[in-house]
Parts: C-alpha cells; structure tokens; sequence
C-alpha cells in the first residue's frame, strides 16, 4: 500500500509524505480530490509560470516566397501531410493518419500550365484543361520538368505550418478560390490572388483540380515512407489529383484533401502544373 500511495501522490504533481497521506484517509479517492487533474490545454492558455502553450493551429511566419521565371523554390525540410487533427474538421480516412514528412529542395509552377504555354503559341492565361494524365506527364518532360509528387503538391499548397487552405485556416469565399457558387468555368490562372498560399502559388484551391505522379491508394500514407516518398508502386488504375476545380464545392478545397481519377480521364474540371528537382551539390 506504500507504494500505491506513494504512486498516487506522484500522479497528482505533489510529493506526499506517508503521515499526510495517512491523515487523508489512506484512500486513492482522497487523494485526487485533493489535487484533481490539471486541465487539458488546447493552445493559447495561461501556463503556471506566466508563459502561453502554443498554438498548435498557428500559422507560422517564416516561409517567405522565391519564384522566379514562373517557377516557385520549395525548401527542404519538413512539413505536415494530411490530416491536423484538432485544427482541420473536415478530415477524410484517406488523409489518415497525419503526419510529418521531409522532401528534398524542388522548384514548382506558380501557376497552372495555360492554353498558350502548353499549345505553344498564342496569349491564353486560362489554365489548359481537357489533358489525360499521360498528356500532362508528356509536356512537363518535354520542357525539361516532371509533374509534382503528391507529397510536393501538398507542401507547396499549405507549407510547413499544416494550415487547412493555402491561404490559412479561413473558410473559402470567392475572393479566395474558384469553385462551386463562384460563376460557371474557369478563371485565368492567378484570378484570386488573395488566395495564394505561403510559398506564392496560386490557385492551388479551386480552378481547376491539378493531375499529379501518384497513383491512388487511399491507405497510402500509413506505409509511406518519412523522406521523400513517390506514392504507391502499383496496384490501382487511378491517378491522384489535387486542389479541386470550379465545379468542386468549398469542402474540397482543403489543402489535405485526396481525390482521384482514371488516368485516361479529360475534363474541364482538370488540369496541372509542372515541378523540377533542385540539385543537390
């Protein structure tokens, strides 16, 4: 019994002696009464010695955007893939579980590929839509690039910090995104520039929904590798695509959310962007 007493009055942070614990009563009960359990803190609380915990749904303020000849730098190092449990409520299985990933240096489009840059001529800024996977995969490799990974796509739209939209943690709104409520079609690329998210991507919500090298697992993230990972080796006839288009409604909007297509698949829903590996010396 000492030392269950001695167990108790340690769980409860206050370092009993036996002669009070036998004043008590000698009891479990008595004790947690007398120091019942802190309070779950949730972010933003006062702490004890006057500090604050943090937040963990805080945005973070250190990602500052490098883009260049249309082309954005995503740093190394970690950041968080599907779903922030606490923070994100409109989570799915698929994005489960959670978790923090590391990729190596890559540079990505600032903007969905446009009619005129995939057709190579003419003034278009409307993103080029109606593409199999296999056509989008063709033109990013025939100028030197490749599409993104799913992991890469998913940095680039929401950064280090796990935000729920590449804008932050705000519901959309059509000054945010093209989607659903928001007209009828698509927008030239870069139409909403108060959505761009924290690495100076835009429409990376809405617009059009963005072709990926993925294949499609939605069990996927619980056996992915932590560093770099390139998606499922086979085993499924779809392709992942990402950031939704303007036919998606607000839901689907979310940086973590996970959809898919058959690969021969064109639709004016559909698009892409192109990505590049950063050499590492």
């Amino acid at each position: 019994m000492v030392g269950g007493l001695r167990g108790a009055a340690r769980a409860g942070g206050v370092a009993l002696s036996l002669a009070s614990a036998a004043c008590q009563g000698g009891t479990y009960a008595s004790l947690y009464e007398l120091w019942p359990a802190p309070p779950v803190l949730d972010g933003g609380e006062v702490l004890p010695d006057g500090g604050t915990l943090p937040d963990p749904c805080a945005l973070a303020d250190d990602m500052v955007p490098s883009c260049d000849q249309g082309m954005c730098r995503i740093p190394a190092g970690p950041f968080w893939r599907g779903c922030k449990e606490g923070c994100d409520t409109g989570c799915q299985d698929n994005e489960r579980p959670g978790r923090e990933l590391t990729l190596s240096a890559f540079d990505i489009d600032e903007t969905e590929v446009t009619e005129a840059a995939y057709d190579r001529s003419g003034s278009s800024s409307m993103p080029k839509v109606n593409v199999t996977w296999a056509q989008a995969d063709a033109y990013c490799r025939s100028i030197g690039k490749r599409l993104p990974t799913e992991a890469e796509w998913e940095k680039a739209a929401r950064g280090t910090d796990g935000r729920t939209y590449p804008w932050g943690n705000e519901p959309p709104t059509c000054d945010l995104a093209t989607y659903s409520g928001c007209g009828y079609g698509t927008n030239p690329v870069g139409t909403t520039p108060a959505g761009t998210g924290p690495y100076g991507l835009k429409d990376m919500a809405g617009n059009v929904g963005e072709w990926v090298s993925d294949w499609y697992n939605p069990e996927y993230y619980a056996s992915a590798p932590d560093v770099d990972p390139k998606g499922p080796t086979g085993g499924s006839t779809n392709r992942v695509t990402r950031g939704r288009g303007w036919g998606g409604y607000a839901a689907y909007l979310r940086a973590a959310f996970r959809y898919y297509s058959d690969p021969m698949y064109a639709d004016s829903n559909c698009g892409f962007r192109c990505a590049r590996t950063v050499p590492s010396y």
